[in-house]
């Protein structure tokens, strides 16, 4: 099995394939597990990898079609709020937050997180701004949903604000309180600021571990990680 979908604009349509170790789980259906799980809709199915920590983790769906997948090994507190259709989030394997708040309002576009990825507290995805700027002259709405994109092995730290159509790099840094807006491609920078901006002077990345011996931890082991 496989689940196709737009993440963005910038992205465009990916393609995953859907391991058959995943539960598939409605939504609707959910009861232990979780912080709380609230849907009103048809179609919205969970898929969710072994191992995959939740139990302080909302949920929240009003639409139809639309798919939550986390990968093994995630250890998930925050919530995800999702009003719309055909809207897919996806979390990659061995991702952890700590208080990440998710809200995707619209339809057809998604939020990709990748494997290995860490969140701090009080971050917060958005790929809409629940509210309408309108072009006078043209009479056209200006600012439509669109959806995120964070590759893998970023750490986010504190009070980070990743907006609607932005997308982060492998492998980067997110420094507290960045609000990331737009592309921010590569590897290996600090992205800081509001808007944010790659900061490359030298080449980083980061470890889980407070302790690390160099040259001999091997600091691309998620590499070795699958997806889901």
């Amino acid at each position: 099995m496989h689940a196709r979908f737009k993440v963005n604009e910038t992205i465009g349509k990916i393609d995953v394939d859907l391991p058959d170790y995943l539960d598939e789980l409605a939504i609707a259906d959910l009861k232990d597990g979780f912080a709380s799980v609230r849907c009103i809709g048809d179609d919205n199915i969970l898929f969710r990898g072994p191992r995959a920590v939740t139990s302080k983790l909302a949920i929240s769906v009003k639409g139809d079609r639309n798919r939550i997948i986390l990968g093994s090994d995630v250890n998930l507190e925050g919530s995800i709020s999702i009003g719309g259709s055909h809207i897919t989030v996806l979390i990659g394997a061995a991702t952890t937050f700590n208080q990440v708040r998710i809200f995707c309002k619209g339809r057809l576009h998604g939020v990709y997180i990748g494997r290995d990825c860490m969140f701090s507290s009080d971050v917060e995805i958005r790929t809409s701004d629940s509210h309408s700027i309108v072009d006078l002259d043209a009479m056209k709405k200006l600012n439509e949903p669109d959806g995120v994109y964070i590759g893998d092995h970023v750490w986010v730290s504190k009070r980070v604000f990743v907006q609607k159509g932005a997308v982060i790099g492998d492998d980067n840094i997110v420094g507290f309180g960045a609000s990331v807006f737009g592309e921010i491609r590569g590897s290996n920078a600090r992205i800081v600021g509001a808007p944010a901006q790659a900061v490359t002077s030298k080449r980083v990345t980061w470890s889980r571990k407070g302790n690390i011996r160099l040259p001999d931890d091997d600091l691309y082991a998620w590499k070795d990680l699958p997806l889901l």
